[in-house]
């Protein structure tokens, strides 16, 4: 493909999920790649920003202007603003401990869907309004990121500021990853 890879995520059976910048979802297995939905592609053509992949075979794509999709070998779910997502760009997607998937919007919200049942999270919940940029699941909860620099925890339902850049020095948050001894590591832009 002629873009860039975005996203990243290896499933159950060993297989790399790649979303790209232009050219959608491809998926590599024993050294080859292919395009997720054949040569003419899935719907996934918009700008991949995240991909996560659960235990059940499902793979969760984040695009930046056409929603969340859904991907099984013999089914696509597509949800929207009609749906219920606070926004269609999708910039964060990961999947919690329970095989909950999350995913957070360029509106600043986070979306939890489990049990066929979603649930939206925004200022009431602690979020501060700013796109949420990177999501990843920890003991009992979820760690956030945003575009505006803070990084914020997530427990039962309320997230809250742990770290936030100073504001002359705020750098959009794009990767988390916990380590040992409870450890945040942080990747920003800049």
């Amino acid at each position: 493909p002629s873009g860039s890879p975005k996203a990243l995520a290896l499933d159950g059976n060993e297989r790399i999920y790649v979303g790209m910048q232009r050219d959608g979802l491809f998926v590599g297995e024993s050294g080859r790649f292919e395009r997720v939905g054949g040569s003419g592609g899935l719907a996934v053509q918009n700008f991949v920003t995240s991909v996560a992949a659960v235990h059940d075979g499902t793979v969760w794509v984040g695009t930046l202007g056409d929603g969340l999709y859904g991907l099984r070998a013999d089914s696509e779910v597509h949800l929207t603003t009609a749906d219920g997502l606070a926004d269609v760009s999708v910039l964060s997607v990961c999947v919690d401990e329970q095989g909950a998937v999350w995913a957070g919007t360029g509106a600043g919200t986070v979306h939890r869907f489990a049990d066929d049942h979603m649930a939206r999270y925004d200022a009431r919940q602690g979020l501060p309004g700013a796109p949420v940029t990177v999501l990843i699941p920890a003991a009992g909860g979820l760690w956030a990121g945003t575009a505006a620099g803070q990084i914020l925890r997530e427990q039962n339902g309320s997230f809250a500021t742990v770290a936030a850049a100073p504001d002359d020095d705020r750098h959009a948050v794009l990767a988390l990853r916990e380590g040992d001894l409870n450890r945040l590591w942080v990747g920003t832009d800049g």
